[in-house]
């Protein structure tokens, strides 16, 4: 695991923790905490689409997708696969 997943994973959790204070079952913390998880991958993912959207149009062209995903452009350190740290930088 990532240090920024171990990261996403812990604030989920703690999140879901307060949010299931009070005597709440188990299901409920469960629930609250994928909840939580869901949200911080959509802001993630929000956050690789502003980066990818050079032009801030809101839109993603082609050539702004193509470089995004370009294998290239995530493989910073050369070796010829994407761990998740680089991924996660995209």
């Amino acid at each position: 695991m990532s240090p920024r997943t171990d990261i996403l994973t812990r604030a989920a959790r703690a999140l879901a923790k307060e949010a299931a204070a009070g005597g709440a079952a188990a299901a409920s913390k469960e629930a609250a905490e994928e909840g939580i998880r869901d949200q911080l991958v959509k802001a993630a993912a929000m956050q690789m689409f502003r980066n990818a959207d050079t032009d801030g149009s809101g839109t993603l062209s082609k050539a702004e997708f193509e470089a995004a995903l370009s294998f290239k452009a995530l493989n910073r350190n050369m070796d010829g696969v994407i761990d998740q740290t680089e991924f996660l930088r995209a």
